[in-house]
């Protein structure tokens, strides 16, 4: 009788001890499942600062825009000094027309003032050189402003391959994400097979619930009935 109670003593520890060397490996998974969920929180981390990145780019975008803005502010200065010297060259105009309705005068005054006059005409025609001179200064204005507008339209290529850059690094970022979700809810769908899995196993393992005439009495983890085993 005594030997058997040590037999069953042995086993019983044995038992407890498998039990305990179960409950330690469950523990381990559990650490594991732990670390998965960092090594997620660090790839979030990453994508985060991604779009940290994404938005500098689009600060750069913005300060460029910026100073394409003050280039056409600039432009607009320039159309309004064009449009301060038309006015000159129009008040230029008005002067010669005052200069010949003095010629005329002259004309009709006398005849021996046409040496004079000859002397206004040498005058009107510098006038006129003076004014070529100012058209030529126009026209060298009209060129650098194209040649500003080249400028303006090769940046704007220039940020339409920027753009097209951003879109591109945007989509394979979006396709490493989707990745990532597939790869973790594979990891949980595991994870939960395998502690369906043990919870079975421990389900079916007998434990003593009391003593039946110095016998123990033996059931089935989660049953409600059993018979004395001898």
């Amino acid at each position: 009788m005594e030997e058997s109670l040590n037999r069953l003593e042995d086993k019983l520890d044995n038992f407890i001890t498998a039990v305990l060397s179960g409950f330690e490996k469950i523990d381990q998974r559990f650490d594991a499942v732990d670390r998965k969920f960092d090594e997620v929180d660090q790839r979030f981390d990453a994508i985060d600062r991604k779009f940290n990145e994404i938005d500098q780019r689009f600060d750069a975008i913005d300060r460029k825009f910026n100073e394409i803005d003050q280039r056409f502010d600039a432009i607009d200065r320039k159309f309004n000094e064009i449009d301060q010297r038309f006015d000159a060259i129009d008040r230029k105009f008005d002067e010669v027309d005052q200069r010949f309705d003095a010629i005329d005068r002259k004309f009709d005054e006398v005849d021996q003032r046409f040496d004079a006059i000859d002397r206004k005409f040498d005058e009107v025609d510098q006038r006129f050189d003076a004014i070529d001179l100012k058209f030529d200064e126009v026209d060298q204005r009209f060129d650098a402003i194209d040649r500003n507008f080249d400028e303006v339209d090769q940046r704007f290529d220039a940020a339409d391959g920027k753009f097209k850059s951003i879109d591109s690094e945007i989509r394979t970022l979006n396709e490493k994400i989707d990745r990532m979700q597939g790869n973790s809810s594979a990891s949980i769908e595991t994870l939960e097979k395998r502690m369906n899995d043990i919870i079975a196993e421990l389900k079916k393992i007998s434990v003593v619930t009391r003593y039946d005439n110095d016998y123990p009495y033996l059931v089935k983890n989660g049953s409600s009935s059993g018979k004395p085993k001898r």
